[in-house]
């Protein structure tokens, strides 16, 4: 009686533990499809509670984890060369492949063999496939490492930036990469073409500095992804049109004047007690090359002034009392 007690007692045990046992293979199982569609997140939280209880398997899924996580952030800033990260990322899906066929063994010796996971040719497809293709990449990078490419860069308005006139039109600009530590000066051909020869072919997919030397105009960012051969860089205004700043003066005193009306369009401000005044973030529809600004104050003659914000020099406004 106490045997058969003992077996009643151990039965939902053993149940329990085998329902667990299935729970993970059917998990193990799941992880080549999450791999083979890119979601290696996923996969790798798989395999991370499927390895509780397996310290050395579980030991090196926290350090493929740690992996991950470094080759993402490198992704993301762009640091790596497109061989590079196909290496890396075959390395790493391999990886986990191979610890998920290492723990499915180890569960399946557990159970004395009685359970052969659904998974492993395709496993082993998956293995030998990410590995040669992360190979192949890495014999191309090795091969084209004396080549060179031929880019042509096409300059444009940012289209939702895109102004009418009066805003002063896109010309005679030089646009600048920096390759091997060196500023390469594009051949600027149409008005917004720039094109450069011989670019050594480790710098395809590569983020380098760029430098645009252009009135009124400049690059939306200061670094490229070399794609090659053609692609397009955003431009947008730079901002020199978008502040005016200066003095009245009084002519017979030349001393400085306040409250002045100063107009410009449709904004307007008034001079302080230094007889300064500022005309700051003009809309982009207002900016244009020349401004024609208008000064009012009872007493005094009406004045009309014409100033180029993009000479930096502040505008110095005569007023003469009306006589």
């Amino acid at each position: 009686m106490k045997a058969i007690s003992l077996l009643c007692t151990l039965e939902p045990a053993r149940s329990n533990f085998g329902a667990q046992l299935l729970n993970i293979m059917n998990h193990l199982d799941k992880i080549p499809k999450l791999v083979a569609d890119g979601r290696i997140e996923d996969a790798l939280d798989l395999l991370s509670s499927s390895a509780a209880g397996q310290k050395d398997i579980a030991k090196d899924v926290v350090h493929l984890l740690g992996r991950w996580a470094e080759f993402s952030k490198n992704r993301t800033r762009g640091v790596l060369s497109h061989s590079e990260e196909a290496l890396q990322y075959a390395r790493i899906t391999a990886s986990v492949l191979d610890l998920s066929e290492r723990l499915a063994k180890r569960l399946n010796e557990s159970r004395g063999g009685s359970w052969i996971p659904k998974s492993v040719p395709r496993q082993a497809m998956l293995f030998v496939g990410v590995i040669a293709v992360g190979f192949v990449l890495w014999l191309l990078s090795k091969w084209l490492g004396d080549k060179a490419f031929y880019l042509n860069i096409s300059l444009q308005p940012q289209p939702e930036l895109v102004s009418t006139p009066p805003y002063p039109p896109f010309k005679d600009a030089t646009l600048y990469l920096r390759i091997g530590g060196e500023w390469e000066e594009g051949e600027m051909g149409n008005k917004d073409d720039a094109a450069f020869q011989n670019i050594p072919a480790d710098y395809l997919q590569e983020y380098v500095q760029a430098r645009l030397e252009a009135k009124y105009w400049k690059l939306r960012s200061d670094t490229v992804l070399l794609e090659g051969p053609s692609q397009t860089l955003w431009i947008v205004p730079d901002g020199s049109l978008s502040k005016i700043k200066g003095r009245v003066v009084e002519v017979s005193s030349a001393l400085p004047l306040e409250g002045v009306t100063l107009t410009l369009a449709e904004l307007s401000t008034r001079s302080d007690s230094n007889g300064m005044f500022l005309f700051d973030n003009i809309p982009l529809h207002l900016q244009q090359q020349s401004y024609r600004i208008s000064a009012r104050k009872k007493g005094y003659k009406i004045r009309e002034e014409s100033i180029e914000p993009a000479t930096k020099q502040d505008m110095i406004i005569p007023m003469y009392k009306d006589q």
